[in-house]
Parts: C-alpha cells; structure tokens; sequence
C-alpha cells in the first residue's frame, strides 16, 4: 500500500512552522519596537521611545503603549506622550507589501510632559532653529538701549565736520588777507590819481595855445577817459570779489557760531530713541516670544515633512523611483489599477489630555504618498468648556497631492486661555512676563512652495503684567515700566511673510500710543539735558577757532573799506575834475 504521508517530512514542516511562530511570539513586538524608536528618533532629532509594542494575528493589529516623543530643544520634556494607539491592518494589502490602516485610535495624548531622563542623541548637534533667531533680521531692529549714553562718549566717535571747518577758517581768512594785500598794491591808487591830474594840467595848457590846442587836448582827453574807466573797472571788479570773499566769510563764521546748536541736536536725535521707536515698542516687547514659537512651529513644521510627502524622482512613462525613508536601494512603482501608497492611515481618531480637561481630533489620510491616494492629510481638534480656556479649535490641510500646488494651511481659534506665568521679554534693559490674564488667539498659516503667509491676532483682558528692571535704571524704562504695569487690556496683531529661511514679521498693538504718550515726556527731558550737554561740549571745541577767526576777520575787513575809499577817489576824478567847466574858458568836451 502507497503511502500518502511521509511523517518525517510532516513532522520536519511542523518543526519549522513552529519554529517561525515562536520567532514570531519572541521577537515581532520587540522589532517593531526598535523600527519605530529608531524611525521617530531619525524624524525628531531626539530620542523617541515605546514602553511596548503588541503584533496581534487575529485580528491582524497592533498596539502600541506608551509613547514619548522628546522635545529637541528640551531635552527633559517630552513633545508629545501618548499612553496608547491602537489600529487594525488590511492583511490582504499587507501580503502585496502594503501597510494600510483603515482606522486608528489615539488615547491620553498629552503635551509637554516631564521625562526621567534626558532624551538627547548624543553626537548631534541642536537642530532647533529659535535657538539661532535674529530678532535683528526677523524685526528688522535689535532692542534698543533706554538709557541715553553722555555727550563725551558720543563725541569720542563721532567726526563733526564743522569743528574741522572751523579750526581751518583763521588759516583761510589770513590767506586771503595776504593775497588781497598784495592785490590791492597793484590796483590804481594815489599815485595813479595824481598821474591822472598832471595830464588835466597838461590838457588846460593845451586849450589856451589856441584852435589848434583845443584839438590836440581833445584827442588826448578822449585817452584819458578811456584810461580812468579801465581804472574804475578793475577797481569795481576787485571790491565785488573782495566782498564776495568777505561775505563767505562772514557766513562761515555764522555757521561755526551755531554748530554747536545744530550739531547738538542732530547727535540728539541720532543716539536718542526716536519717534518711529516710540511707535513701536511693542514690537520689542512681545517681538522675541513670538519669533521663538514661530521657529518652533517651522522647525516640527520641516520635520514632520517626511510623515506627508516622500522624497521622489520622476522619470519617464508611468514609472517612479522612490526613495523610502528607512531603506536604501531603488524601488520602481508601475502603474497599479487601484493604486494605493505603500503606507496609508485613513483616519485616526484622538483623544488629548491638557490640564483643563480632554479634547477631541481626528486625523484623515496620513501617507508620505499622497500624489498616488489623491487626497490630502487633514486634521481637525476641538475642546469646550476646559478648566483653562472656554473653547479651542484648530483645523489644517496638508495638500501635496500636486507638488506644482503644494500648500499647508493651519487655522487656529482660541478662546478664553487663562494664561499665567509667561515670560515675553527678557534682556538686560528689563524682563516682562504676563503673570495673568484672558486671552483670545486667531491663527490663519499658509506655507506653499518655500512662501509663508500667516496672520495672528490676540486679544488680552484683565492682564497682569510685571516688569523687572535694574535698579540703576534710567526715567524712561520706569516710565515704561510703571505703564505696563498698570495694563489691564490690550491687542496684538502680528503678520509674517516671506520665504521659510528669510521672513520678516510686523507687530502693532494699541499699546504703542499708551507707551508713546507715557515715554515722550521723560525721553523729551533726557534729550533736552543731552542736547544741552553736547552744545556745552561742542562750542568749548569751537571757542578757540572761532575767536581767531573773528580776530582775523577784524584784520581783513579794512582792506575793503580802502577799495572803497579808491574807488569813490576816481568816481570824483572822473566827475569833478574831467567834466568841470574851467574858469574862464570853453567847457571840455
């Protein structure tokens, strides 16, 4: 008789199925441990770490316990925690290589939780972008110092142009008074004049010879005009220049007297905290708190990319190479009839744990593929009537479907947050924490294509604000201080744009008038004694110029008045002694 069965072999097979099954048993919940550790930790930055992992057969699932996501920048608080996440696979899509999880549950998600241990990578650098704000660069100004610095301090770097023009203006003046000197020695003077009326003599003599006389003292009259009208011009043309050059002198001089005053008030304005300032403390106020989460948020922003879109290569026809996230080699997707991505989680649904209370979300379409399922990854949270807030909503799409149209929106509205104990400002000049207050919170965010646009808007009721200054601090950061303390509302709006690697953000709140008027006094005093301090200062520089220039004016000026005094000598020459009718005799034409 045939036998069907050969015990050895179905005893062999039975060895190796159990065997597998054992493998199974013992070692599939802690692989999946380790890949997930080690996937998150590579997505983070910082450890990632499961209490357990449970693979079930029937039905086919698993279960993850204790999840704790460790904040990079704080190495001792964790992100995110979750006590436990549960979801069914599709076993016949897991048999074509595909993870999809039609349904998963979240519970006890919960924020900012204190670790045992620190959860840093050892060997890697901090990656969290806040750490390397500029607020220079993000504000388009640094913060300010309130305290004016003494007029000394700012003479001692700066050049004034005007003190250099006044220590040259003596040496310029004597120059000129040389070169007129010298001048005036070769311009007609008496000695000319009495020339000029020994030939009037002459031409009186030739009038009494007689007809012909007359002619000749005609022809050499008509010499003699032409002669003292040269004169009067080089006369007329050397007092104009003289008394341009005087005149520029006299406005030079006239300048350095009040550089003192203009100089002040414009080193005043220039080291003194200007209007435009004063408009926009705010900005400096509540502008570093900010920024910070703001670079938090792109920073989980760009790690959390991989989770939504996958690295890819296009090529020609229907084919696609696609890098995976953990493995290395190619692997080439054909065209499927239905296609679906390698990792899909159609909806999660969470339950989040705050101090105030729980809050409810749920998540749809968690795929690094979603060019092959077609739709986006969007998420929607929602809490009422919490301990610490009335309400909160938050709702996003992660579109990348297309790259071409790519964009990520996250709408945020927040209502009654009790917030306490925030710190907005610390520097050396003073240090601002919101210890109380009610505050409502608008978010509109959109980062398409490397460009971000968002919009914030916060509203403040029954604040209380503390202020901590030094002790030697000046009138204008009390001033400051005492105005703040006193604000029991208050609005902020802040918008940002620009590119992910280089945005500016603008602030305005309607504590900048309050700031102004409560500011403008005490500023206006500390500029008046600076302004005050810097005229002393600089026209003590200037007395000394100035006193040798005006003592070398007083030497130069006469020069003038003997131009004058030659000039009106030939205008009498020309009337009196060329144009008189001669006694006893025809008059000369």
């Amino acid at each position: 008789m045939r036998r069907w069965i050969r015990w050895q072999g179905l005893i062999a097979f039975i060895a190796v199925l159990v065997s597998l099954c054992l493998l199974w048993f013992v070692f599939a919940d802690l692989a999946v441990e380790k890949i997930i550790e080690g996937a998150g930790s590579r997505i983070v930055g910082a450890k990632v770490e499961l209490d357990k992992a449970d693979v079930q057969l029937s039905p086919l699932g698993i279960t993850l316990r204790g999840l704790q996501v460790t904040n990079p920048n704080e190495p001792m608080t964790n992100a995110v925690e979750i006590a436990r996440i549960a979801g069914l696979v599709d076993g016949v899509e897991l048999l074509r290589r595909k993870a999809i999880i039609e349904e998963m549950s979240m519970e006890g998600v919960r924020f900012n939780t204190a670790r045992k241990s620190s959860g840093a990578i050892r060997g890697r650098s901090k990656e969290e972008r806040a750490e390397k704000i500029s607020l220079k660069r993000i504000l388009g100004t640094d913060l300010p110092s309130f305290v004016l610095p003494k007029a000394e301090e700012i003479l001692a770097k700066e050049e004034l142009r005007s003190v250099e023009l006044a220590k040259a203006l003596p040496a310029e003046i004597e120059e000129e008074q040389r070169k007129w000197t010298k001048e005036l020695a070769e311009l007609p003077g008496e000695e000319r004049i009495k020339e000029y009326e020994d030939r009037i003599e002459k031409l009186k003599e030739m009038r009494r010879a007689g007809p012909e006389g007359i002619l000749r003292a005609a022809a050499e009259l008509k010499n003699l005009k032409q002669d003292i009208e040269s004169d009067l011009n080089k006369l007329r043309k050397a007092e104009q220049d003289f008394n341009s050059t005087l005149n520029l002198f006299k406005e030079r001089l006239a300048q350095a007297q009040r550089a003192p005053v203009d100089d002040a008030r414009r080193l005043a304005s220039k080291y003194s905290l200007d209007s435009q300032g004063l408009a926009n403390l705010t900005r400096l106020l509540f502008g570093p708190r900010i920024a910070v989460w703001l670079e938090r948020g792109l920073s989980w922003h760009q790690r959390l990319d991989p989770l939504y879109e996958r690295v890819k290569k296009e090529y020609g026809g229907d084919a696609e190479v696609v890098k995976p996230l953990r493995a290395k080699g190619l692997e080439v997707r054909f065209k499927e009839y239905k296609p679906l991505p390698d990792f899909l989680i159609r909806t999660v649904e969470a339950s989040v744990s705050t101090r105030g209370g729980d809050m409810e979300g749920r998540i749809e379409n968690i795929t690094p593929d979603q060019d092959i399922l077609g739709k986006p990854l969007t998420f929607l949270f929602s809490g009422a009537k919490l301990s610490h807030l009335q309400s909160f909503r938050v709702d996003g799409t992660f579109d990348h479907v297309s790259r071409l149209t790519a964009s990520d929106r996250i709408n945020l509205k927040l209502r009654g947050y009790q917030a306490q104990q925030l710190n907005l400002t610390e520097s050396d000049v003073f240090s601002v924490k919101l210890a109380k207050g009610l505050a409502d919170f608008d978010l509109s965010s959109i980062v398409s294509n490397g460009a971000i646009d968002i919009d914030f808007a916060a509203a403040l009721k029954s604040t209380k604000l503390e202020v901590n200054t030094p002790a030697e601090s000046g009138p204008v950061v009390r001033a400051i201080s005492s105005t703040l303390t006193g604000v029991s509302s208050f609005s902020l709006n802040a918008k940002v744009s620009g590119n992910l690697d280089d945005y500016k953000m603008k602030l305005s709140s309607d504590l900048d008038r309050v700031l102004k008027d409560s500011v403008s006094a005490q500023l206006k005093d500390q500029i008046a004694k600076l302004e005050q301090e810097l005229r002393a200062d600089i026209a003590e520089r200037l007395s000394g110029p100035i006193e040798q220039a005006k003592k070398n004016l007083g030497d130069f000026a006469p020069l003038g008045d003997e131009l004058e005094k030659r000039l009106q000598d030939f205008i009498t020459l020309q009337k009196e002694a060329i144009f008189k009718k001669p006694s006893g005799g025809l008059p000369i034409p």
